[in-house]
């Protein structure tokens, strides 16, 4: 069976533009101040890559909200966004790792995940380094993972 190597792209790419245009824009947009990520991503060299996710949390910082992704390959198509604002990783090292938000105040982060190589690979949110939200790829989503939080005060 021949993989359509752009399908996870594309599903990809509507899940982001799905979830931004659901998430709207209330009020002002020009006074809005998105908050952008402010470390590097890391790789971890001890996430684990097996079962339902990581949920390693011994690389998690305490504060602030973590993403990472996991899973068989060496590498993956990351693309994050925070309260609005979308990053890409084109070629994430995995294990990787990134600490979105270090003040913890986002209230709304959405984490895609693809990998080439492998239809395995898991994506998973920390808050205040806490696991919120896991999820694993598998031959069924075409190696594409999608974990979204929302804060509960919002």
């Amino acid at each position: 069976m021949i993989r359509n190597r752009r399908l996870p792209l594309v599903v990809a790419a509507s899940l982001l533009a799905l979830t931004t245009a659901a998430c709207g824009s209330s009020g002002n947009s020009a006074s809005a101040s998105p908050k952008a990520p402010t470390s590097s991503p890391t790789p971890v060299a001890s996430a684990s890559t097996g079962g339902a996710g990581g949920s390693d949390t011994s690389t998690v910082p305490a504060d602030g909200i973590t993403v990472r992704v996991t899973g068989a390959g060496t590498s993956a198509q990351v693309t994050y966004q925070v309260d609005g604002t979308a990053t890409d990783d084109k070629n994430a090292t995995m294990p990787w790792q990134k600490t979105v938000d270090p003040d913890g105040g986002a209230t709304h982060v959405v984490v895609i995940a693809m990998s080439g190589q492998t239809d395995d690979v898991t994506c998973e949110i920390f808050v205040h380094g806490s696991s919120v939200q896991v999820v694993k790829a598998g031959k069924q989503t075409g190696g594409v993972a999608h974990c979204e939080w929302t804060s509960p005060d919002n």
